[in-house]
C-alpha cells in the first residue's frame, strides 16, 4: 500500500523543486570551479600544443584527448563525491526531516536529489563541450590556413600537404564529439545512481565514496575479468556461466561508455551505437534508483 500511495501521488512539480534546490546547493558548494580549471587546460593546450608536436593533425587529436580526459575525470569524481553527500548533508542539517514531514514521498526526495546532482554534470559537460568545439575549430582553421598557404606557395611534397589538409578537416568539431561527451554523461549518471544506492545504507559519506570508487573500478575492469572467467571456467558448465551473467547484470560495464579513443582517431560513430549505450545506461539508472528507494523507504530516520 505504501508503494501504491507513492506512485498515485507522484508529483513532478515537487521533484522539480527538489532538483532545483539541489542544483543551487551544489553550485554554492563551488562545484563549477572545475570549469575554470578545464578552460585553462583547453586554452593553454590550444596555445602551446605546437611545442609538443609538429604534426598538425596530431595537435587536434591531443587537444581532444586532453579535453575528454578532463570531462571524464570531472564526471566520475563529481558523480561520486556530490551524490554520496546528498543524504548525509540533509541529515546533518536536518533538512531531510523537514522535507519528509511536509509530506514528500521518499521516492520523490531521492529522485529530486539525484536529478539535481545530474543537472550539474549535464550543464558542466555542455559548457565544456562548447568550449572544446570553439577552441578546436579556431585551432583547426589556423592550421588549415597555414597548410593552404604552403600549398599556394608551391611548397614541395604538395601531395603530403593535401593529405594533411584532409586530416585536419576530419579532426575538427563533429557530431561524434557530442556523442562521446553524451556517453561520458551517461557513465556519470549510472555512477551517480550506484552511489546514491550505496548512500541509502552506508554509515557515512566517506564510506559511500570509498565503496562507489571500488564499484566503479570493478565495473571498469569487468570485461577483462569476465573474459578471463569464461576462458578458465569453460569446463565448469552452466552454473559458472550463470554466475558470470549475474556479475554482468549487477555491475555496470563502464568501459562501454568509453568512445573517446574512436572519436580522437577520427572515426564517425554510428547513431545506433549511441542509442544502445543510452538504453543500457538508463536501464541501470532505473534499476539502481528503484533499489535505492526500496532500502530508503524502510530506513528509520
Amino acid at each position: 500500500m505504501h508503494n501504491l500511495a507513492v506512485y498515485r501521488h507522484f508529483s513532478p512539480a515537487r521533484v522539480g523543486v527538489l532538483a532545483r534546490n539541489t542544483l543551487t546547493q551544489l553550485v554554492r558548494m563551488r562545484a563549477f570551479y572545475f570549469l575554470l580549471i578545464f578552460s585553462v587546460i583547453v586554452l593553454v593546450s590550444a596555445l602551446l600544443i605546437q611545442n609538443f608536436t609538429f604534426d598538425p593533425a596530431r595537435q587536434l587529436k591531443i587537444m581532444k584527448d586532453m579535453s575528454f580526459f578532463a570531462m571524464s575525470m570531472f564526471g566520475t569524481i563529481f558523480a561520486i563525491v556530490a551524490t554520496a553527500n546528498l543524504i548525509p548533508k540533509d541529515v546533518e542539517d536536518r533538512t531531510l526531516y523537514t522535507i519528509l514531514a511536509k509530506p514528500v514521498p521518499r521516492f520523490e526526495y531521492l529522485l529530486g536529489k539525484y536529478l539535481g546532482a545530474m543537472l550539474v554534470i549535464v550543464l558542466s559537460m555542455a559548457v565544456m563541450m562548447l568550449m572544446l568545439c570553439v577552441v578546436l575549430y579556431l585551432r583547426q582553421q589556423a592550421l588549415l590556413t597555414e597548410q593552404q598557404a604552403l600549398l599556394d606557395a608551391g611548397a614541395p611534397h604538395a601531395e603530403e600537404i593535401a593529405v594533411v589538409i584532409d586530416e585536419l578537416k576530419a579532426d575538427g568539431p563533429s557530431t561524434s564529439l557530442i556523442t562521446a561527451a553524451a556517453a561520458i554523461c551517461l557513465q556519470a549518471m549510472v555512477l551517480g545512481a550506484v552511489t546514491l544506492f550505496v548512500s541509502t545504507f552506508a554509515s557515512s559519506g566517506l564510506f559511500t565514496v570509498v565503496v562507489a570508487f571500488m564499484l566503479f573500478f570493478v565495473g571498469y575492469i569487468e570485461p577483462v575479468v569476465v573474459d578471463y572467467w569464461r576462458g578458465s571456467m569453460e569446463s565448469l558448465g552452466s552454473f559458472a556461466n550463470a554466475c558470470i551473467h549475474v556479475v554482468e547484470l549487477i555491475f555496470p560495464n563502464f568501459q562501454s561508455f568509453n568512445l573517446v579513443d574512436d572519436v580522437v582517431s577520427g572515426k564517425t560513430l554510428p547513431l545506433s551505437l549511441f542509442f544502445k549505450i543510452l538504453g543500457m545506461g538508463l536501464s541501470y539508472v532505473v534499476v539502481y534508483l528503484l533499489a535505492a528507494y526500496f532500502i530508503f523507504a524502510d530506513k528509520e530516520l
